[in-house]
Formats: structure tokens, sequence, C-alpha cells
């Protein structure tokens, strides 16, 4: 039995001294861990005292250095010895907070929007740009107005230029057929003051054709306006007291008066028809077919040919027809008086028209000394349109140059307009300065029916990132933002945004960031310590095992020599 109990407790002893053994093993694992965390945490805090962090270099009101970490708040914050800066990302929108976008959204122009940055009274401006506004809306009425009168001044200019170039076709007729004594001779004699029908129809002849030089008469038809062809025959020729010698004799005298009737653009009637009647006494500048058509009547066909204007057939919108307001040619009134003296010939008191002879001499006479007299000139000119009275642009008035500077710039920006305008001063009359000024602008920015923008030039930046410099440090850094500073650019005299690289210009620093070395170092007090403390647990409970371990190799062997003795008894017991 005492040999089996000290087996037991031998096998008990050695799986002790393995647990022993393994615990050791782990814990000397753990403080090798514990040397790498020491390691990794000394590279950690090395690498910190290598940290950098952006500055952004400015100025206090007495022009002392005033450095700051660089952030959107730092940067965009106004003052007035700093260089402006604006942020862009990537693509290419500049960077702005809530405030400014308020600003902008809420304001119709330029001016608007720098008073609500700055504080300034925009309501005088507003009243004086709406009075402006108002007079350049009548500005252009006006000038569309003045087009319109140049045009009838050109169109009364050419007319007039008409008339002083426009043969006196009176004259022309009157030197064949009155004498030297003013006497009438031939034909127009016998129409104009002995009533002869058929010396009538020889007058307008003179007019319509040429005088044969032969026996032979070439004839044209003429239609009249009522459809009916009139055309001479050579027996009216033959009849006609200016046919043979005196004909001939006074053929060149004639042509210019056949030629002028040719051209029917030109000689038109004079548009009175009141000579033609007379004897009813119708005031001057009669017109025979509005009088019917006013009255509720259709005009007759005699009217017709009597008058000296064209007239349309009824329809719909014209119960009673109407005058265009187109006067006949001086050739087509003749063929209409030729129609109708023509059916007086040969109808006499059955005539189709029922003009009477004794009509006859009035209408030859309103013919010949109206209608083909060349008219006085008696036309007025068209009056030019009044202008409206001149209204002075509305003045924008600053005292503050670098501020209102500074928000016209940014605000060119938001709306996508790359040229600042410059503020330039203004001066009293007796040479003092008055205050600053520039030409307001209006925003190019487009909306959506739904009242979005349209590719806007600028991105509202998160809150969380405005005063984040580590954000703006790696952004700048991997191109995600990039810097734009206002420049005057000395070839074109005027403001513009240029692009800057944060790393080449004085306005920025790189400097040792004390905050990060500051904490990495309490950060790695505070890991040393925790290490240190861990290694002295491991320390002790090495110290322990290795106590225990002992204990338990000291038993071990006392066992291990006890159960040799009882093996060396047992066998001498049995040898003997």
């Amino acid at each position: 039995m005492g040999l089996s109990a000290s087996q037991a407790r031998l096998l008990s002893i050695t799986q002790r001294l393995s647990d022993n053994e393994l615990h050791s093993e782990i814990l000397a694992n753990s403080k090798m861990r514990l040397a790498d965390e020491s390691i990794e945490a000394k590279n950690k805090y090395i690498d910190a005292l290598d940290s950098t962090k952006l500055q952004y270099v400015g100025f206090d009101g007495y022009g002392n250095a005033d450095n700051v970490d660089l952030t959107f708040n730092s940067l965009m914050l106004y003052s007035e010895i700093k260089n402006q800066n604006i942020l862009r990302n990537s693509n290419n929108q500049v960077l702005i907070s809530e405030t400014d976008l308020y600003n902008y959204e809420n304001s119709d122009d330029m001016y608007e929007f720098v008073c609500k940055s700055c504080g300034l009274n925009y309501s005088s401006y507003a009243s004086q740009l709406a009075a402006y506004s108002t007079y350049l809306a009548d500005m252009e009425n006006y000038a569309i107005q003045y087009g319109d009168y140049y045009e009838q001044y050109v169109q009364y200019m050419a007319d007039y230029e008409e008339y002083l170039n426009t043969p006196n076709v009176y004259d022309a007729f009157f030197s064949v057929v009155k004498d030297e004594h003013g006497n009438n001779i031939s034909c127009y004699h016998w129409a104009y003051d002995t009533n002869s029908a058929t010396c009538y129809k020889h007058v307008l002849m003179y007019l319509l054709y040429p005088l044969p030089v032969t026996g032979t008469c070439t004839t044209e038809p003429l239609t009249t306006s009522i459809g009916v062809n009139v055309a001479p025959t050579l027996g009216d020729w033959n009849s006609s007291a200016l046919h043979g010698d005196f004909a001939n004799a006074n053929e060149n005298k004639l042509l210019p008066v056949y030629q002028a009737m040719l051209d029917e653009n030109r000689y038109k009637c004079d548009g009175d028809d009141s000579n033609a009647f007379a004897s009813t006494g119708v005031s001057a500048n009669y017109n025979i077919l509005e009088a019917a058509i006013s009255s509720g009547n259709t005009p007759t066909a005699a009217e017709i040919l009597l008058s000296d204007y064209v007239y349309t057939a009824p329809d719909a919108s014209h119960p009673y027809g109407s005058t265009t307001g187109e006067l006949k040619s001086l050739r087509q009134k003749a063929i209409d008086m030729l129609l109708l003296i023509k059916d007086f010939e040969n109808n006499g008191t059955s005539s189709v028209y029922g003009v009477t002879d004794a009509q006859f001499h009035n209408l030859l006479y309103n013919f010949t000394d109206g209608d083909m007299k060349k008219l006085d000139w008696d036309r007025t000119p068209p009056t030019p349109p009044t202008p409206p009275t001149p209204v002075d642009p509305p003045l924008m008035d600053f005292e503050d140059k670098p501020l209102v500077q500074w928000y016209i710039n940014l605000w060119h920006a938001i709306d996508g307009q790359d040229d600042p305008s410059e503020l330039r001063a203004l001066y009293n009359e007796d040479g003092s300065f008055k205050s600053y000024t520039t030409e307001n602008k209006f925003k190019q920015t487009k909306y959506d029916s739904s009242g979005n923008v349209l590719n806007p030039a600028y991105e509202v930046i998160p809150d969380e990132l405005k005063n984040d410099a580590n954000w703006l440090q790696k952004a700048l850094a991997n191109g995600i933002i990039s810097i734009n500073q206002i420049t005057t650019d000395s070839n074109a005299n005027k403001l513009v945004w240029s692009g800057i690289e944060y790393t080449s210009t004085t306005s920025f620093n790189e400097v040792a960031d004390d905050k990060k070395v500051a904490k990495a170092e309490a950060e790695y007090q505070t890991e040393m310590k925790r290490i240190e403390m861990e290694d002295n647990k491991l320390d002790m409970k090495m110290k322990k095992l290795d106590t225990e371990h002992s204990a338990l190799k000291t038993e071990y062997e006392s066992i291990s020599q006890l159960i040799g003795k009882n093996i060396e008894r047992s066998y001498n017991t049995f040898n003997a």
C-alpha cells in the first residue's frame, strides 16, 4: 500500500510540475507581449514628436502676428489686415457657411448681399433701384417707339424725294391740249367746252395709248375693275381731232404722258371725288365709296368706277364691302371712266351705269384738273416720341472699404463670377473724399421650376468641419480641398480669385503640433505605467511559480528516493 500511495503522489506532483511549467511559459510570453507593447508605445510617442500642424498667419489690430490653427472658420474670418482666402472642393465650388448661404439666397443682387453681411441699410437703394428699373423699361419702350418713328420718317423723306422727282403729268398733257394763250384745242376743247361724249373718249385714249403715226392702229385690251374689256378701235382714232398731221406733230409731247400713265405704282389719284359731283354740293375730300358704305349701302357699279379708291366685294366681315385704302392709279381711273363714257355713248339715256351727259364735264374736270395735277406737298413729318425723364442709377455708398470689398469678393465666388468689382473712391465737388462705390451686379445663378439651384457654384460646409484643423490639413494634403486667394491682376488691372499652393505661401506655417505631442506623451506615460504594473504582476506570479516549482521538485525527488528504497527493500526480501 505504501508503494502505491507514493507512486500516486509522484504522479500528482509530476502533473503539477507540468502545469507549473506551462504557466511559467504563458507568463514568459505575456512579458514578451508587454515588451512589444512598450516598444510600440515608444514608437508612437516618437512619431508624435515629429507631428506638425498648419497655422494661418494673421495679424491683430495692432499689426502683431497672430497665428491660429488653419480651419475653415479661421480662414474665412474677416480681418482688416489679412489676405482673403476661400476654400474650393474638387468640383470647384466655394465652401460657405449657413449664414453666407442665407444672405445670398435672400438677396437679389450683390449690394443687398453686402448690406446683409455688413449690417448696412438696403431699403434706400432698393427704392432708387425700382425707379431706375422703371426708367430703363420706359427707355426700352422709347427705343421701340423711336424706331417706328425713324422708319416713318425715312418713308416720309423717301415719299418727299419721290414727290420732288415726279414729273407733272397735268403740265405735260396740257402743253398739247392748250395753245399758247391757254385756250382748249382739239378734242379737249370739244370735251371740256362743248360736252361731247365722243371727245371725252378721245381724250382718255390719248392718255392710254401712243398715237399711231400711220394709218394702222395697234390696240390693247384694258381690263377694268369690274371685268369689262375696253379698247379703242381704229375708227375711234380716225375720228379724233388729233389724228393726222396735228397728231404726228404732237406725238413727242404726248409720249411722256403715256409713259407716266404706265407707271401705276407712282401716279395715283388724289383721293378726292368731290369735283366729280360738284352739283351735289359735297365737301372736299369726298369719298363716294365710304359715303355709300357708311350709309349701309353696297356701292353701285357706277360709284365703284367713279371712285378714286379700290373697292373689295362684300363678305361676312364687311356686308357692304369696303375700301382698301389703296388709291387707283391714273391709268386705272382713265380705264374706268372710258368704260362709263362708252356705255353712255352706246346706250344713251339707257346707260347701264346711269351717268348722264351733264356729269361728264365734272367727271373729266375732276380727273384732269384734280387727279392729274401734281398736288402741293402738304404732308407733315412724323412727330418723334418724347423720351422719358432721365433717372440716375442708384449709387452704392460705402465707408468701410476693406469690409465691403471682402464681401463683394465673396459674393462673386458664391455667384460663380470670377472677376470681382473693385471699390473706387468718390469725391465731393471741392475735391474732398466722399465715399467708396462700385457697379452693382445681379445674380447669374439659375433655378429650376421647383426653385432648386442649377449647378450651384457653392457648397455649405458641415458644422462639425468648420473648426476641424485635422480634416482641413488632410483634405489639403490629399487634394480634396484647394485654396483660392484674392489677388490683383496687374495686366488687366482687376481683382481675380487665383489658386495658391498652401505649402509655398507666407500666409500659412507648418509648426510642431504641441497638443499632439503633449497628448502622445501623456498616453505614453499612461501606457508605460500600465505595462510596468502588468510586468510587476507577472514577476510576482513568476516568483510564486518558481517557489512552488522548487518545492514540488524537492518533494518529487524525496518521493522518488523513497520509492527506490522500497523497491530495493522488496527486492532484497524476495531474494532472501
